[in-house]
């Protein structure tokens, strides 16, 4: 294969056929290392590790390196001589100014000018060889919508790869690594990917992640080689969705359903930066109009922008999904929490992000949380106030 890619059967993890929610190749290690299963949007995967609590285990990855089993994401490879169309009309990235092993964090864009998914798009030789890494959840829309462009536009091939995919993350994660392969790791910067070999096995390797740490999606052919990864050093342990999400969020990084969805659109949840200028300027991707036109009047359609939201008193409950925001004299319902967690590595107890309407969006404007559909009360509304993200310094390598 002239990109080096690995390319596996086609499945589809939440067919209506398939009883049985989908099962990690992985499973047997986190089942191994004390991992605690449980269904994730119909995918069995670790929320935590037996002795590892979820802030040290966060902090262990801020500090050392953590692995992560992604393996339930789409990752998908598009070829042939209108690959590069393909990315370019399904995405709002300038595809055709990306080099060859480098990629971008993108969305698909909705005609109405709602985020479809956001995920990854690597270029490999040449314009002709693409992997796309989306989200699990969206993987039934986001299958069907590249599927049904590619076969519009024709010589473009589609293939999903069901290869074991992990993310390893932390300031050790290069040393860790760089000690199983021949590629030289240290070329690489942020989004920029290398297609090399650990223990005679063909891997696909992006420097990226989702924590906002220095670290590595690595695409494997079997679990043989994350096994050998795992063991390489005592400095690296497995992390669940948990950890995740705390990390994440410290990171100032979107879920999909959560903090996005396909009622936000780029400008709202505050995406502006994913929209390659060339592409807003020539207006030719869906939802062009609706974009330029908020970005214009300096506000989104719904009125509202996604912030992050920061609670710094230990006394009482944490900032959580769901909640109601207030202005501090609990007066008038100002926005939603859409993720919360408690922080592991920041000044803060716990953090957040929400979608408040414009005039209260302002960095250190201070609001109260009330839980979901309770009357707002002193008694049961906890202080939070405005803040900037992300939480905790990322430290992509550029």
């Amino acid at each position: 294969m002239k990109s080096g890619l690995l390319s596996r059967s086609i499945r589809f993890a939440s067919d209506a056929s398939k009883k049985q929610p989908w099962t990690s190749p992985l499973e047997s290690l986190h089942i191994a290392a004390g991992g605690k299963l449980i269904d994730f949007h119909g995918f069995v995967l670790p929320v935590s590790y037996d002795n590892q609590g979820l802030i040290e285990s966060s902090q262990h990855c801020r500090n050392k390196a953590s692995l992560f089993d992604v393996s339930h994401m789409l990752q998908t490879r598009i070829s042939g001589p209108n690959a590069c169309k393909l990315i370019h009309d399904l995405t709002v990235a300038d595809a055709k100014a990306l080099d060859a092993n480098s990629g971008t964090l993108t969305l698909f864009p909705m005609k109405s000018g709602g985020i479809l998914d956001d995920l990854i798009v690597n270029k490999l030789d040449d314009d002709d060889s693409w992997y796309v890494v989306s989200n699990a959840a969206r993987q039934d829309v986001d299958l069907p919508h590249i599927c049904k462009h590619a076969a519009k536009i024709k010589d473009c091939k589609v293939e999903v790869i069901t290869n074991p995919l992990v993310a390893l993350q932390g300031p050790l994660s290069e040393q860790i690594l760089q000690k199983l392969v021949p590629a030289d790791l240290s070329k690489l910067t942020f989004m920029q990917g290398v297609t090399t070999t650990l223990d005679n096995s063909t891997i696909r390797i992006t420097r990226c992640g989702y924590t906002g740490e220095d670290g590595f999606e690595i695409s494997f052919e079997n679990g043989a080689g994350v096994e050998k990864l795992l063991k390489s050093s005592e400095d690296l342990q497995w992390a669940g969705l948990g950890e995740r999400d705390i990390l994440r969020l410290e990171g100032g990084m979107c879920l999909y359903g959560n903090d996005i969805n396909e009622q936000t659109t780029p400008y709202s949840a505050r995406l502006l930066w994913t929209v390659a200028k060339s592409r807003r300027k020539a207006n030719d991707f869906l939802g062009a109009d609706v974009l330029n036109e908020e970005v214009s009047n300096k506000v989104p359609n719904s009125g509202r922008f996604r912030v992050g939201i920061a609670k710094s008193v230990k006394k009482g409950r944490a900032i959580r999904e769901g909640m109601d925001l207030y202005s501090s004299d609990l007066s008038e319902m100002v926005g939603k929490v859409c993720s919360g967690a408690a922080a592991a590595n920041c000044d803060y107890h716990s953090i957040g992000q929400a979608y408040v309407q414009k005039g209260t969006h302002q960095v250190g404007k201070e609001l109260k949380a009330v839980p979901s559909g309770k009357k707002p009360s002193l008694k049961i509304a906890i202080d939070v106030t405005i803040t900037k993200m992300p939480f905790v310094k990322t430290n992509y390598k550029n």
